[in-house]
């Protein structure tokens, strides 16, 4: 998969028989930052332009999720911060 709004799966590793440790590719980009400056607000109240903002970068993951030719089983879609 290559979104820009979906984080990348590098790969995983089972440590002491039984932990799954995932690696995942690290988000230096827009949300990340607006997800940034939340958590230094304390978790204020988003703007309506931050709102739209991760409205619409969550949207366009799910389009193309959606297109793909391969039909995928997603969860967890949400912003957490």
């Amino acid at each position: 998969l290559k979104h820009e709004n979906i984080v990348s799966y590098l790969g995983q590793e089972v440590v002491h028989g039984n932990e799954l440790h995932l690696f995942l590719e690290l988000i230096t980009k827009p949300l990340d930052k607006l997800v940034d400056s939340i958590k230094a607000k304390e978790r204020a109240p988003l703007l309506r332009n931050e709102i739209i903002l991760v409205a619409k970068a969550i949207s366009s993951a799910l389009k193309y999720l959606h297109n793909l030719p391969t039909r995928l089983m997603h969860r967890d879609v949400k912003v957490i911060y």
